[in-house]
């Protein structure tokens, strides 16, 4: 079993080295040559016709009214506060039905043995 487990790690270290160094190697070889003057200007067509691009779809966009925005962020905020009053009020609950919980044990072990109950509340009895 361990040589199993020796031999997957092993495996996997050999692996990462070998990628690793591929990767590191990959990026050192790439040569950086100056454009030419053809391919300044394909890059200033291409710049123009992103700017365009980006001016046509922002115009397409829908416009939102700022009365939406701010409803919704008044929900968001009026949902993150019933969430914790709601939370709030789950712990109170849990916490009175523990201690009925509580009281019912003692009730129910006091009906049995009336010693008992000094041993669920932690008292002892001389």
């Amino acid at each position: 079993m361990r040589t199993k487990i020796i031999n997957h790690l092993l495996t996997a270290l050999i692996i990462t080295a070998t990628c690793t160094s591929n990767v590191v190697l990959a990026k050192k070889n790439t040569p950086k040559t100056p454009p030419t003057s053809e391919g300044r200007k394909l890059a200033s067509n291409y710049t123009k016709q992103l700017k365009a691009l980006k001016r046509d779809l922002t115009a397409s966009l829908p416009r939102v009214d700022k009365r939406r925005i701010s409803a919704y962020t008044d929900a968001l905020a009026a949902e993150a506060t019933a969430k914790s009053n709601s939370e709030a009020a789950q712990k109170k609950i849990d916490a009175i039905g523990n201690r009925i919980e509580g009281q019912a044990i003692m009730e129910r072990n006091y009906r049995t043995d009336p010693f008992s109950v000094y041993a669920y509340i932690g008292k002892t009895n001389n």
